[in-house]
């Protein structure tokens, strides 16, 4: 009910697809609990969950079944939260055709990345890319006015990254069956590192159910590895998840609720805005009213 009411809020100032803004992005993506396995050979439990770059709160998640994997969980995720008008990223897992059905139905758009896991549509895009650089080897000019190109330089901690971004609306060149629900375009990123003087070059697949030009997908492909900075690295690192030494199945997924549950309140507060997560946790170890006041704001909002 808090998920339904904090996204129809959202929506209800911004609805519908946002081409140039692409800041309502809902990023699903899986995560292991490292500490969950009980003995070598046996599985470790996961969570898959839906993270709003735009609220960095994280809406849904579920574990994964023992004998399952994510491509099941992921429609579990999307059935219990209100997505309309959102854009759906997820990793190559979450590539699917029935989970692209899935998000259709809800009134949302998604931005998936095609591996291996689905050659077919992979390759079809390599060679439809392989053939478009051997015709255009030079890039265009990046523009305001160019929706086709765009390109981005990030320099970080002794790392160089260069992102060029192409999108392309020839459907019937990669999906000539149209078995793909709402593929309006696809598009190529290629990413070149630098790191001291290792130098790396990858290609990365992309289909979309909403027209965006080059510069957004950039962009909606940067807010979806938020789920890595903003809830991976804070469970670990301020909840210490992979730490956890819980190994029956039950019990470590019971925990990992209540870690998410406490994530989310800490980042509704408005308490304590500067201070880091791990402080926010220490504070409310130490502080009562702090801590019924979490509790109250999160059950109890009016």
């Amino acid at each position: 009910d808090w998920v339904s009411d904090t996204i129809s809020e959202i929506n209800a100032r911004k609805m519908g697809p946002h081409p140039e803004k692409n800041d309502n992005v809902i990023a699903i993506d899986g995560k292991a609990l490292r500490g969950s396995r009980p003995a070598k050979g046996k599985k470790l439990v996961h969570m898959v969950s839906a993270y709003s770059s735009e609220l960095k709160l994280i809406l849904g998640f579920t574990p994964v079944d023992k004998k399952s994997n994510e491509i099941t969980a992921i429609p579990e995720v999307i059935d219990v939260l209100f997505l309309e008008g959102a854009l759906i990223t997820s990793d190559a897992m979450g590539c699917q055709k029935n989970i692209c059905k899935k998000i259709i139905d809800k009134k949302a758009d998604y931005l998936l990345c095609a591996k291996d896991n689905q050659p077919t549509l992979s390759s079809n895009i390599e060679a439809y890319f392989s053939k478009y650089i051997e015709e255009h080897p030079d890039d265009p000019e990046p523009a305001d006015d160019e929706p086709a190109f765009a390109e981005s330089m990030e320099k970080n901690r002794g790392r160089q990254e260069h992102r060029r971004c192409w999108v392309f609306n020839d459907i019937e060149d990669i999906d000539p069956k149209h078995e793909w629900p709402g593929l309006k375009q696809f598009s190529v990123i290629q990413r070149d590192r630098l790191v001291g003087k290792k130098q790396t070059t990858e290609l990365h697949f992309y289909i979309e159910s909403r027209e965006m030009t080059a510069s957004s997908v950039l962009a909606a492909v940067r807010n979806h590895w938020s789920i890595e900075n903003g809830q991976h690295l804070s469970l670990d690192v301020s909840f210490q998840e992979d730490a956890s030494k819980i190994h029956e199945r039950t019990a470590a997924k019971n925990v990992a609720t209540v870690r998410r549950w406490c994530f989310n309140v800490h980042k509704q507060s408005s308490r304590f805005e500067k201070e880091s997560m791990s402080g926010r946790i220490e504070l409310a170890g130490l502080d009562q009213d702090y801590r019924t006041e979490l509790v109250l704001e999160k059950f109890y909002p009016d």
